[in-house]
């Protein structure tokens, strides 16, 4: 910890009152940080970084990068600069900082060193994380100083396995969070990779070596021509690439990495996308192409072999296909021939899926969209268990999330023209398919008033009872998701009606109501109007009842109906309708009645 310690002056409660000419204020609270460096005693190193001493902080530029460390309190300040090539306003150098595990800030860097703040709401233990999400080309950035209000800070625990990644833009997240509009490193996300994916169900520490258009012979080209300048192996023992500099003149690519700093159990390689782009652009001149071919297999072995010599005891796995299998059949052989001049078991090869664009879209440039980044690490994880034993965590989720909806069924606009005891069917749909509470909320229950059906016994009619404030709470069919009501109206005039999720989901419907005082009862429905016919003023005053506490006492009116239903099984207070006073009323069709449920005496 450095000595010098910083105070941070916060306003509290800037409120001033003012009485009689005077005035009362709140005194300002200070908090008082104290200053780490960024060094492997105090934080957990993501991926390829190094401390740089003369500049006293940590450098890092390739995908995912970053730091992570634990603290006690409620405030931590990362003060971080970037390199010259990050001043590009169209590809900056873009950062995630995570707080407990939740994304808190995803941002941009400047070149100007800059405070990222995290504030927590408790004063305990938390957890900062800093990646970088865009990719080492277009920026790196050092992180100078860690503030906190603890007295000191702690590196989180590692991982139970370590894996580093080999890669293109693929491994990048070139454009992953768009469909079009050119490469960027704002729609770049590392954390949305295949790659990243595959280390977090393993619960495995990472780092990535990857560079959007680079190869194992050439980068993308499309002339006929290697781009000979864009080839992995050439930048595998180095700290990174970077176009830019820092102030003091140092670019990233001259920075040796140690192999010491993260020794893996695996390293997957996925290189070759961007060779098959320069071999399919030589056009006829098949003995070039074939030739370069060979080249292909010979150079991915050699690079086999630099990555054992780098990792004496890790697992090695050659994988491609996921924008295009052209060079499989080198990739595969260069593993055998490998395997075959060295004896070294220890290398195996995966031949992935191309990405299903039909079913997840793209990314921009054709790149893999969300979902087939999570197609591939499923394939991954498959390949690792199937070669190494090694299985995912069931509890860990690498799922996209998933977008919950409550819709109506049909359409939100119910009219009611006549007097029914079948009453309208209203149905809401919650996708994904569950079993849940939905709430129907009437706004003006003397046009449609809200009632539930209430439990049915053995032997003993269907009664109604009404749910206080008018409202209703079902639950949705666990298969079909839906969940359906009845709607009675009595009065000319306009309601809504709202269906509603405990987390906010939400579908209003628009009810008119359109029947004449004297309407009579459907004639599908005559036994019932016969039957509340003989009741006489008895029956009609039951429905009375029902229906003027659907709007003022939701227990009395369970009462009536209930009553009225032991007396009338085939009763129910729409029915009431032939003497010009129809219930408006709310009846359960589909899901369990929460409120006012009511068994026979």
């Amino acid at each position: 910890m450095k000595a010098e310690r910083k105070l941070i002056a916060g306003l509290s409660a800037a409120a001033i009152a003012l009485s009689c000419m005077s005035f009362a204020s709140f005194a300002d609270v200070a908090v008082e940080l104290n200053s780490f460096e960024a060094t492997s005693d105090n934080v957990k190193i993501l991926g390829r970084a190094k401390y740089m001493e003369d500049a006293g902080a940590l450098w890092f530029g390739l995908t995912d990068a970053g730091v992570e460390f634990d603290f006690t309190g409620t405030t931590a300040v990362l003060n971080i600069s970037a390199d010259s090539a990050a001043s590009s306003d169209s590809s900056p150098a873009r950062i995630a900082i995570y707080a407990d595990g939740k994304l808190y800030k995803d941002t941009t860097t400047l070149i100007t060193p800059r405070d990222y703040e995290v504030k927590f709401d408790e004063n305990s233990t938390h957890t900062v994380r800093l990646m970088k999400l865009s990719e080492c080309p277009n920026g790196t950035i050092r992180l100078n100083e860690i503030k906190t209000d603890s007295e000191s800070i702690a590196p989180t625990p590692e991982g139970g396995r370590k894996i580093e990644f080999i890669g293109d833009s693929i491994t990048c997240g070139y454009g992953v969070d768009a469909t079009s509009g050119g490469f960027s490193t704002k729609t770049e996300d590392g954390s949305k990779t295949y790659a990243y994916k595959t280390a977090q169900k393993l619960n495995a520490d990472y780092s990535m070596v990857s560079f959007s258009g680079y190869g194992i012979i050439s980068g993308y080209s499309n002339n006929g021509k290697r781009s000979t300048q864009q080839c992995v192996p050439d930048y595998y023992d180095k700290l990174g690439n970077s176009w830019g500099a820092f102030s003091d003149g140092k670019y990233i690519q001259n920075e040796t990495w140690d192999f010491a700093g993260f020794t893996p159990d695996l390293v997957v390689v996925n290189l070759g996308t961007n060779d098959a782009s320069y071999i399919n652009s030589i056009k006829g001149d098949n003995d070039l192409k074939n030739s370069e071919k060979e080249a292909f297999t010979e150079t991915y072995e050699a690079f086999i072999g630099q990555i054992r010599a780098a990792n004496p005891n890790a697992e090695i796995l050659c994988t491609l296909g996921i924008m295009g299998q052209d060079l499989c059949p080198q990739v595969e052989t260069a593993v055998n021939n490998y395997k075959t001049n060295t004896g070294d078991e220890h290398v195996n090869y995966l031949k992935f899926n191309i990405q299903n664009t039909e079913k997840n879209g793209v990314g921009v440039d054709w790149h893999p969209a969300p979902q087939s980044h999570i197609d591939a690490a499923y394939e991954l994880l498959g390949a690792i268990e199937e070669f190494y034993g090694w299985q995912g965590d069931p509890d860990v989720d690498i799922d996209l999330p998933v977008e919950r909806t409550l819709t109506a069924k049909d359409s939100t606009d119910i009219e009611i023209n006549e007097i029914s005891s079948k009453g309208t069917p209203v149905s809401v749909v919650l996708s994904p398919a569950a079993e849940e509470f939905v709430t129907f909320t009437v706004d003006d229950t003397n046009i449609a008033s809200v009632f539930g059906e209430a439990e049915v016994e053995p032997g003993v009619g269907k009664s109604v009872g009404a749910a206080e404030n008018g409202t209703v709470t079902v639950t949705t069919d666990a298969e079909t998701g839906e969940a359906t009501v009845y709607v009675y109206g009595n009065n000319e005039g306009t309601a809504t009606l709202t269906a509603s999720t405990d987390d906010g989901l939400s579908v209003t419907f628009n009810v008119n109501v359109d029947v004449e005082a004297d309407s009579i009862v459907d004639p599908d429905e005559s036994s019932a109007a016969d039957n509340s016919s003989e009741a006489g003023s008895e029956s009609q005053s039951d429905s009375s009842s029902a229906s003027s506490s659907s709007s003022s006492n939701s227990s009395k009116s369970n009462s009536s109906a209930a009553a009225n239903s032991n007396a009338a099984p085939d009763n129910n207070p729409a029915t009431g309708a032939a003497a010009g006073a129809a219930a408006a009323v709310i009846l359960l069709a589909m899901g369990t009645i929460v409120a006012s449920k009511k068994s026979k005496d």
